[in-house]
């Protein structure tokens, strides 16, 4: 992904593989935000070592919540909450429903 390449980091919430020495040594992830803790966590792990986006391994996602929501919105609040970890390091959402 792009945001890799330039040192920010990034990881969609849904497969992340790390190792456990660098998930433990970033503190994993910060259960205090609602959304966007992966982008945190990825964020961390990149000011110390490097990200890789592994484009041969294929990670099937449930279409449910674009279905729910529409893939504006979920492009707004991804970017609205991104913004606030990368500015404010908290996410601006209370809570993200779980789409069943």
């Amino acid at each position: 992904m792009i945001l890799n390449k330039i040192g920010m980091g990034m990881g969609r919430g849904e497969c992340h593989i790390l190792r456990r020495d660098i998930f433990e040594k970033a503190n994993g992830y910060n259960e205090n935000m609602s959304a966007g803790e992966d982008y945190d966590l990825f964020r961390r792990i990149s000011r110390t070592g490097k990200i890789k986006f592994m484009s041969n391994l294929i990670v099937y996602e449930s279409p449910r919540r674009y279905r729910k929501f529409g893939y504006v919105k979920i492009f707004g609040d991804w970017t609205r909450n991104s913004l606030s970890v990368f500015f404010r390091n908290r996410s601006v959402s209370s809570e993200w429903e779980a789409v069943r």
